[in-house]
């Protein structure tokens, strides 16, 4: 069986559960995404893509980039939101920059935010465990 046709058996029975899809980037792709939409019981699907021959759009890409030049964009990010799409209304492309750039579809929020988290790390001048609090996007944790 076909990636295609092994990804779209498995979307239309999830359509019939009508619940978000979180898919891995093996299975990813902004065609898959705009047909699981276009079913008589919409299925929202939330993961991350491959950027290369999936479907992201050029807006959202980033470079890679090594040593200094990747600790500068470090943190970056690129949102698109495709509208006015029968097949995928208010489908949200974003992509950011850790050490490398990811990229994320999502039918599942209403909005691109940056969330405050904290974790308990150890740090080796203090030898104690402290708090750190760092900025991530609120798609990681949807």
């Amino acid at each position: 069986m076909s990636h295609a046709l092994l990804s779209s058996a498995y979307v239309q029975a999830v359509a019939r559960c009508q619940s978000l899809l979180q898919m891995d980037n093996l299975f990813m792709s902004v065609g898959l995404v705009r047909e699981a939409y276009s079913l008589p019981t919409r299925v929202l699907v939330h993961g991350v893509i491959w950027k290369s021959k999936q479907g992201v759009p050029q807006c959202v890409l980033q470079e890679d980039k090594t040593g200094k030049a990747a600790k500068k964009v470090q943190g970056k990010a690129k949102a698109a939101v495709l509208k006015k799409d029968s097949k995928s209304h208010n489908l949200i492309v974003t992509s950011c920059y850790d050490q490398k750039p990811f990229y994320m579809l999502s039918h599942s929020i209403e909005e691109i935010t940056w969330v405050e988290h904290e974790k308990k790390v150890f740090s080796q001048a203090l030898h104690k465990l402290i708090t750190l609090t760092f900025l991530q996007f609120n798609l990681l944790h949807n």
